[in-house]
C-alpha cells in the first residue's frame, strides 16, 4: 500500500513547518511520489487575447528578484511541450512575440542536470493581458510551507 505519512506540524506566525515521511519499502515509496508527481495539475494559467510582445518581472512576495539561475517558461498546458524559454536577468524577462492563446507560464531552476521547482514557490496563478501595445507582467510567486511533497516533482 502506498502511504505518505505527514508528521510533525508545527504553526509558527503565519508559516507552517512540516515533515513529509514516507512508510513502506523504498519501491513503494519511488511509487507513491511518481503518483503524487503524475496527478498534479498543471491548469492553463496564462491568456492572451491577441499576438503580443510579452515581458515582465518575476518577485517573491518580498519584493525580491529572481537572480539568473532561473528561467520562465511558456507550456502547452495539455502537454506540457516548451514553446520559449528565457532566462531572468535580476527578475527581468523578455518572450518577445507570443500569438493569442492560453499556455502555462511558470519559473523553473537550472538544477546541476535537470531544471528544478524554485524551491519552496509555487508556481504563478491566473494572468491575462488585453492591452494593445503589449503584455508586460509583475509576476509575484507565493511561498509555501517547507517539505512539500510536490517540490520534488519535475516542474509542469
Amino acid at each position: 500500500m502506498k502511504v505518505l505519512l505527514l508528521i510533525g506540524m508545527l504553526g509558527l506566525s503565519s508559516f507552517l513547518f512540516r515533515q513529509t515521511v514516507c512508510i513502506g519499502t523504498e519501491q513503494q515509496c519511488i511509487e507513491a511520489q511518481k503518483h503524487l508527481c503524475a496527478s498534479e495539475p498543471a491548469p492553463t494559467n496564462f491568456e492572451l487575447s491577441q499576438d503580443q510582445v510579452v515581458s515582465g518581472t518575476v518577485s517573491d512576495e518580498s519584493g525580491g528578484k529572481f537572480e539568473d539561475i532561473y528561467q520562465l517558461q511558456l507550456r502547452v498546458p495539455k502537454t506540457g511541450a516548451i514553446l520559449k524559454s528565457v532566462e531572468l536577468k535580476n527578475g527581468v524577462f523578455d518572450l518577445g512575440a507570443v500569438k493569442a492563446g492560453a499556455y502555462r507560464l511558470i519559473v523553473v531552476k537550472q538544477g546541476k542536470q535537470l531544471i528544478e521547482r524554485p524551491p519552496l514557490f509555487d508556481q504563478p496563478g491566473s494572468m491575462t493581458c488585453s492591452e494593445a501595445a503589449g503584455c508586460n507582467l509583475a509576476i509575484v510567486l507565493k511561498a509555501h510551507a517547507t517539505d512539500n511533497p510536490i517540490d520534488f516533482c519535475p516542474p509542469k
